[in-house]
C-alpha cells in the first residue's frame, strides 16, 4: 500500500481513538460529500492530498506528505453559541495532530498544521453545514 494511504489510515485510527469534546467519527475517502444527515456525530473525512520529495543526500531524501482533514457537522441553528464549539473543536483537532507520530515505516510526523478555510459560509448558509479543512503535513526521512 502506498505509504501517503498507510499515513491517513494510521490517522483515522488515532482521531478514533481520541476523546475530544464533542464526538466525532473519522474515516478515510477520497471525495468529500456535503450530504449528511440530520445527526449529533460529526464527521471527519481524511483525504489523502499531495507528496513533495527532496533529496538530502546521494542516498537519502525527505518526503512530505500532505493529508486534508475535514471536519464536518450538520448545525440546528447558524448562531455564535452554537458555531463557537465548533471552532474550538477544530483547533482541538489541529493541537492533537500537531507533532503527531504515525507508527509507519518510516516514521513520519506531522510538522505542520494548516486550517484553511476555518469554515465554510457557503456550506453554513445553504446547507447548515459546518465545515473547516485542516491540511496536515506529516514528513518522513528514508
Amino acid at each position: 500500500m502506498a505509504m501517503i494511504l498507510d499515513i491517513a489510515d494510521a490517522l483515522v485510527s488515532a482521531l478514533n481513538d481520541e476523546e475530544f469534546s464533542m464526538a466525532l467519527t473519522a474515516e478515510r475517502g477520497y471525495v468529500p460529500s456535503f450530504d449528511l444527515p440530520d445527526t449529533t456525530t460529526g464527521r471527519i473525512l481524511v483525504v489523502p492530498k499531495g507528496l513533495t520529495i527532496e533529496r538530502l543526500t546521494r542516498a537519502s531524501f525527505e518526503q512530505d506528505y500532505r493529508i486534508d482533514v475535514g471536519i464536518q457537522q450538520k448545525l440546528e441553528d447558524l448562531d455564535t453559541a452554537t458555531i463557537d464549539p465548533f471552532m474550538a473543536l477544530v483547533e482541538e483537532v489541529a493541537d492533537f495532530c500537531n507533532g503527531l507520530h504515525m507508527g509507519t515505516t518510516p516514521e513520519a510526523v506531522c510538522i505542520a498544521v494548516a486550517n484553511e478555510p476555518i469554515f465554510g459560509p457557503e456550506q453554513m448558509r445553504e446547507m447548515r453545514m459546518f465545515v473547516s479543512l485542516l491540511t496536515l503535513t506529516f514528513r518522513a526521512c528514508r
